[in-house]
């Protein structure tokens, strides 16, 4: 059986993630000094309203890789229970926790060799993401092959974009 996660950096939140049957991993951030894991935290929805009042306030988060072991609490469980997992998670030339993903995936690799790990990276972040997510997910759904998900991935993942713009530049200078 294939087992399907995503993490929180694609904006997928429990209620889609659930229909869809995506296991979502946290990636924690930093407001000064204290750590937060979206989701595992609180199991309700974020809540981006009070989220984006402290960042109009002035407040800059920072972000925090996730580490081998936390991977491993993740990814173990499903390995051992005798799944294979497809990981859509968000860009990772935007973090170095993917290095970190690959450490406890070398050591998994070697505790249960004849299990599979499939990722698609959406070469974005939130709503650059999400909708690569929500496809792939909708494709689970339906009963779709490793294959055909993988396919599909590597047909749309480039032909995703997003347009905005911005009233302050000072979060750009900050990243």
């Amino acid at each position: 059986m294939l087992r399907i996660f995503t993490d929180s950096d694609t904006d997928i939140t429990p209620k889609e993630a659930k229909e869809y049957g995506y296991t979502i991993i946290s990636m924690p951030y930093i407001i000064n000094g204290e750590t937060f894991y979206p989701y595992k935290d609180n199991e309700d929805d974020f809540d981006f309203h009070a989220f984006y009042d402290m960042l109009r306030k002035g407040v800059l988060p920072t972000t925090a890789a996730l580490s081998p072991a936390e991977y491993m609490d993740y990814f173990e469980p499903v390995f051992k229970a005798g799944d294979d997992i497809l990981y859509v998670h968000f860009s990772a030339a935007m973090s170095g926790t993917f290095n970190a993903m690959h450490l406890a995936l070398e050591e998994l690799k070697e505790k249960y060799p004849e299990r599979k790990f499939y990722t698609v990276d959406t070469k974005g972040i939130t709503i650059c993401a999400y909708y690569t997510v929500r496809r792939i997910g909708q494709l689970y759904k339906k009963g779709a092959s490793i294959d055909e998900i993988l396919a599909f991935a590597e047909e749309e993942v480039d032909k995703s974009s997003t347009y905005f713009y911005a009233s302050d530049l000072k979060f750009f200078a900050k990243s």
